[in-house]
Parts: structure tokens; C-alpha cells; sequence
């Protein structure tokens, strides 16, 4: 009888699990106000974009990203790189050619050719998804910086050291929790440097049918029996990305994210248009400078302005839930 007495009062104090994630937000905003101020000072994260269009390349710029991730839906133009790496150059920002996740034998075959006069025209940086890849832009043409996408499957520092010799930046996976991507930075140190994804409808899938052809000028989605819309995108491989339904949006956790030492965070804007990147961008480096100077009030304010521009909703994703949320 005592034993079953002991569980009910047990069960009765148990937290319900969205008392425990509030709980748990709640406990991060203050170990954020922990931080020393010079080290937030130090180590203020600069903003990335990806687009796939070369009006996306200047939206960014509008808003003043310092990296833009430019990955083209036809396959590789000269001219059209060349073209953003001269906008970037004037806006102050880095241009980097974002490779397809999936690179075959075909795709490297015409795009490595293409990267010492590439590297010469103002674009000094490459991401890609696989090892194997970042090898053919080594072998290419070795000046070129490497950064690491998502699609790297960065787990663990451990992972980080075998890739620091080849890659100037890498993106931690976005299934990483927080507190897993705080141990990562803290024993990865200052190489690689370490990127977070943490705006945008991230990838799902990716298929090699061809389900429709997806235009480059309108958006395109599939709707699910629950109403909810996956965008669809396609690369320059014809390949179909079906993206989740629901952005990621971490603006209010900046301040946890700046205490782990990132060194960048990224905004996923392909197939959003120009007006998504540039208010995106700007939102961002506000919440930036906002988490900097410890501006709790105007991050929650930052975080409905974004809410109004997010497609399908916002989620914390595994940052805040852990991998079994």
C-alpha cells in the first residue's frame, strides 16, 4: 500500500514534458548571462546565406552578410560566378560556390577544371558535402578554401580534427542538441572554425527523381494530408530536395550559441527570394548584436518578426528538444 502511495505523490510531482522544456529554455537563458562580456565580445558570431540566385547574392549583401553560400540551380556558369564573386567583393563579403550534397563523377569532372581561374576571378571558397569532393578542389586548384556543408556529418570533435587539415569551416550537424554542440566547440578549438545553421527549412530528402520540374522563379511544395507544405527545390544535378516543413529558427538561443564560441551562423534562404534574405539577414545580425549586449527583450521581438516570415511555422528543432524530442 505505502509503495503504491509513493508512486501516486511521485507521479503527481512529475513534470509534465512541456513544463520540462520550459524549464529547460529557461536554464539556458541564464547560463547565457553567465558568459563573461569580453568573451561574447570576442567571439560575436558573423551571418552566412545561402542562396540560389544571383538576386539572392545581392539581397544579402543588402543585409550585410559576410558569407554568402551561392549555389546555382543550372549547372556551373563561369560567368555567373564570377558575376556574384564581384558583387561580394564589393559589398565586403566572401563568395563560396556551394556544391551539390550529391557530387558525381560527371559534376567534378566539369566543375574542378573550372576553379584556378575561378579562384583568380574573386571566388576563394568551396563547400561541399563529402571528403571525396573537397579532395577534387584540393587537387584543383590549392588555394581554394574548403567549407564543410551539413551534409559532413559533423558529430564530435574528433571528427572536426580529421577534417581541420583540408576544411577553413565546417557546419556541426543540425541534429547536434545543444549541449552536444557546446562539447563539440569546446574541444574542437579554433580549427576548424565551426558554423550553425539556425534559420530555414532545412534539408529532408533527396531524391534522385525527378517528381516535377521545380522552376527557379516560383516556389513549389508538396502538401501532406495534414496540410503541411514541404518545399521542393532541384541543384544543378537535377536532383529534387524536399525540405521539412517548419523552420528552423534559433534567434533566441544566439545567446547560448555565442557562449559555445561559434564562430558563424547561417541563414538556409534557397528558394526563398530576395525580400526572405535581405529581412532574414538583417533580423539576424540585430539578434547578433542583440545577444551581444545581453538584450534579452528585443531577441523575444526579433523572434516574432521572424515568426511572420517563416514558412510553416518556427521549431527549435533538435537543438532545443535533443535527438529523441
Amino acid at each position: 500500500f505505502l509503495e503504491k502511495v509513493e508512486e501516486a505523490v511521485v507521479a503527481a510531482h512529475r513534470p509534465e514534458p512541456d513544463a520540462v522544456l520550459a524549464a529547460r529554455e529557461r536554464a539556458d537563458a541564464v547560463i547565457a548571462g553567465m558568459v563573461p562580456a569580453k568573451q561574447v565580445a570576442r567571439r560575436l558570431p558573423t551571418v552566412s546565406v545561402y542562396t540560389d540566385t544571383l538576386e539572392g547574392v545581392g539581397a544579402a549583401l543588402r543585409g550585410s552578410a559576410r558569407t554568402v553560400y551561392f549555389e546555382p540551380a543550372d549547372p556551373p556558369v563561369p560567368a555567373l560566378l564570377e558575376e556574384a564573386a564581384a558583387l561580394c567583393r564589393a559589398g565586403g563579403a566572401d563568395l563560396v560556390w556551394k556544391w551539390p550534397s550529391i557530387t558525381r563523377r560527371a559534376f567534378l569532372d566539369a566543375a574542378a577544371p573550372l576553379l584556378p581561374s575561378l579562384y583568380d576571378a574573386g571566388v576563394r571558397g568551396v563547400m561541399v558535402s563529402g571528403v571525396g569532393a573537397a579532395c577534387a578542389v584540393r587537387g584543383a586548384e590549392p588555394r581554394m578554401h574548403l567549407y564543410g556543408a551539413a551534409g559532413l556529418n559533423v558529430w564530435n570533435h574528433r571528427t572536426t580534427q580529421e577534417l581541420a587539415p583540408l576544411f577553413l569551416r565546417c557546419t556541426p550537424s543540425p541534429e547536434l542538441p545543444a549541449a552536444d554542440l557546446a562539447r563539440l566547440a569546446e574541444l574542437a578549438g579554433d580549427s576548424p572554425a565551426l558554423e550553425v545553421l539556425v534559420q530555414g527549412n532545412t534539408e529532408a530528402m533527396v531524391t534522385e527523381d525527378r517528381l516535377t520540374a521545380v522552376p527557379g522563379d516560383r516556389f513549389l511544395g508538396l502538401q501532406d494530408r495534414h496540410n503541411r507544405i514541404f518545399p521542393l527545390r532541384s541543384d544543378s544535378e537535377s536532383r529534387v530536395y524536399i525540405a521539412n516543413a517548419v523552420e528552423t529558427c534559433l534567434i533566441d538561443h544566439l545567446p547560448r550559441i555565442i557562449g559555445m564560441g561559434i564562430d558563424a551562423v547561417a541563414i538556409d534562404a534557397r528558394g526563398r527570394g530576395p525580400l526572405y534574405t535581405e529581412e532574414m539577414v538583417r533580423l539576424y545580425r540585430a539578434g547578433v548584436e542583440a545577444a551581444g549586449r545581453g538584450d534579452r527583450d528585443a531577441l523575444n521581438g526579433l523572434k516574432e518578426e521572424v515568426k511572420e516570415r517563416a514558412l510553416g511555422g518556427i521549431t527549435g528543432g533538435h537543438f532545443v528538444r535533443g535527438l529523441t524530442g
